[in-house]
């Protein structure tokens, strides 16, 4: 499927709308536009080909989010119907990202489907409880309350894992202090030392000639070192996403001193 923004004009308001919807093609995506009541004035291809700095600079926080599921859920409480409440958000958000998948969710809810189904093709972004809730929420006809209370824990969400970066900065900062100062002994101290005693004709103790080895091994082959230091970041990052990487996050959570 395509992404197109558009320009149309709601024919029974006879307002000038901006968004985007998704279609195969550009005759695909006027069809649309006018099976939901809009008459196009005009239809663009959005190209994917978006940098990586914009990528960064756009991303979804926990706090966009938040925002996001209050406004709408103030808007439905207050009696709009729900594709009105949805674009109403979408002229609102400032997080450009953000913008773009809700204007696809109005897309689809315009199109017939149901909120949990337009949401649920974004879960990069919303995750499965998420879902869950609002699904419950559709079903009992409580959405603005369920859209209200997932805002509520995504905040305590957001104030657990502050203290936790919180109590985590002191930790790593004598990390970085300590690896520091084992580089700087490995690339500077040990040779020195490995050369007082070659000079003296004496052998080197263990420990020390295995902190040789290490550091000849790192000068001779850092790439090595990188190429397996990449590798292993990212085999971790894969096991994270695990159900088991999960529970093992869960648990550091739980166990993390806060101070």
């Amino acid at each position: 499927m395509k992404k197109f923004s558009y320009e149309a004009r709601d024919i029974k308001s006879n307002k000038v709308v901006k968004a985007t919807v998704q279609a195969e093609s550009e005759r695909a995506a006027a069809k649309t536009l006018m099976s939901q009541g809009f008459n196009p004035l005009s239809i663009k291809e959005e190209s994917n080909g978006d940098s990586f700095l914009k990528k960064i600079l756009g991303k979804i926080n926990s706090k966009d989010k938040v925002i996001f599921l209050r406004q709408l859920s103030t808007l439905i409480g207050a009696g709009l119907p729900l594709a009105q409440s949805l674009r109403t958000v979408a002229e609102q958000t400032e997080n450009k990202n953000l913008r773009a998948i809700v204007e696809e969710i109005v897309a689809d809810v315009e199109g017939g489907h149901s909120l949990v189904d337009a949401f649920s093709k974004h879960d990069e972004v919303f995750d499965k409880t998420v879902l869950a809730l609002i699904e419950a929420g559709e079903a009992s006809g409580t959405l603005d309350k369920a859209l209200k209370r997932i805002a509520v824990q995504k905040e305590k969400d957001a104030a657990m894992m502050g203290k936790v970066r919180g109590a985590m900065v002191y930790p790593s900062i004598v990390l970085v202090v300590i690896i520091g100062v084992l580089l700087f002994m490995l690339l500077t101290i040990v040779p020195e030392v490995e050369k007082l005693y070659k000079d003296m004709d004496r052998t080197l103790p263990l420990i020390t000639q295995i902190m040789t080895s290490a550091t000849n091994f790192i000068l001779n082959y850092w790439w090595l070192v990188l190429i397996i230091l990449g590798a292993f970041l990212y085999f971790l990052r894969q096991y994270l996403k695990t159900d088991s990487g999960i529970k093992v996050i869960d648990t550091l959570k739980l166990n993390v001193p806060l101070f």
